[in-house]
């Protein structure tokens, strides 16, 4: 870890120096060009940074989001049979990318399928290693900045912006780059994500890669559910994240409701909020004593009716549309049908939901 880069919440961006040094002429080149350009331009050419709120003036619209599993692409019918099912268009579409050189061609080949219908893109970017190795210190030693100055470089170079939620769920133990598996109950993990993040942030930043929009996303309940694994102790700071997310599943490891769900981010709705995962398990995988057979159908009804709460600020859904062996159906299609389907077009179907 390169120094005291702890979480800041409130505090202002610091440049770690080790990449103030190896950026030194592009950040003086930067700095005299927006000298030049503030002197000589009028206000009304700065804009804000374009962070993907969906339309309506009202701050009250919301995403229809999907996740839709492909072995290398999403096909534009998957799509369309989604939305057939759904009973509305998605406006947003997700695809997970892993850590390797190149990977923004991966990217590519997915946006060029969807932005031609008008969808935009929700990058998932996981680092993960091979044979295990901790990420977070490979990122902080800064063996990974070829990987991280490649994809930031094709990312500019695409100029739309689009959402990237990087090194998600850390939080859990199931990942490699979570607290748990990378220092433990020590405290070293959430301090070593936050400096890895922050590493990424920078070099995305001094690239040029102002297209991004930062998702920073937790699972909802800390696992496991100690003071040291608190999911505050990994967000990296007001000035690194764009939106805040966060996934949960129904009926499947818990009972617990959505309300509960969504207040694990409640204090950081003076962001948008983004529900990055979500979905319901089907029937023939209840948890355990959850009935009756319409439970899933009634958790969607109660999704609905949460997110549309205003002080939750949620500004954005992302269905997980996938059946996957040995885990659930979470798909609109599974049980109860067609109670599950009809349920989450009630839902959708309000205009507030903003799709392409």
């Amino acid at each position: 870890m390169h120094g005291n880069q702890g979480p800041l919440p409130h505090g202002r961006a610091r440049m770690p120096i080790y990449l103030y040094q190896e950026y030194a002429v592009k950040i003086r080149r930067s700095i005299f060009s927006a000298l030049v350009l503030l002197v000589t331009l009028p206000v009304t050419v700065w804009a804000q940074k374009d962070t993907l709120l969906p339309p309506g003036a009202d701050n009250t619209t919301i995403w229809h989001g999907v996740y839709l599993p492909a072995k290398r692409t999403i096909k534009a019918s998957q799509i369309l049979n989604f939305e057939q099912t759904a009973g509305k268009k998605v406006g947003v579409a997700m695809y997970y990318v892993g850590w390797y050189i190149n990977a923004w061609a991966d990217v590519q080949r997915q946006i060029n399928v969807w932005e031609p219908m008008g969808i935009k893109t929700h990058v998932v970017w996981e680092p993960r290693l091979k044979g295990g190795k901790d990420p977070l210190e490979a990122i902080e030693n800064g063996s990974q900045d070829a990987i991280i100055k490649d994809f930031a470089a094709k990312a500019k170079a695409y100029g739309q912006p689009f959402f990237l939620r990087f090194a998600h769920e850390m939080n859990g133990d199931w990942y490699p780059w979570s607290g748990f598996n990378t220092g433990g109950a020590t405290n070293v993990g959430p301090a070593k994500y936050v400096s890895a993040w922050q590493r990424v942030w920078w070099i995305f930043k001094l690239e040029g890669a102002d297209n991004v929009v930062w998702v920073w996303a937790p699972n909802w309940k800390s696992v496991p559910d100690k003071p040291w694994n608190a999911l505050q102790s990994y967000y990296p700071g007001n000035m690194y994240v764009d939106w805040v997310g966060v996934d949960f599943y129904g009926l499947r490891w818990d009972n617990e409701s959505v309300a509960t769900n969504l207040a694990a981010v409640s204090a950081y709705a003076y962001k948008p909020i983004m529900v990055a995962e979500t979905s319901a398990a089907d029937c023939a995988n209840y948890y355990s004593g959850v009935t009756p057979i319409e439970a899933k159908a009634n958790w969607i009804k109660e999704l609905f009716t949460e997110i549309e709460v205003p002080t939750t600020n949620v500004r954005a859904v992302f269905w997980f549309n996938e059946n996957k062996t040995g885990e659930a159906d979470w798909t609109l299609d599974s049980c109860p049908s067609p109670a599950t389907r009809n349920a989450y077009r009630d839902g959708i179907g309000d205009a507030r939901y903003k799709s392409r």
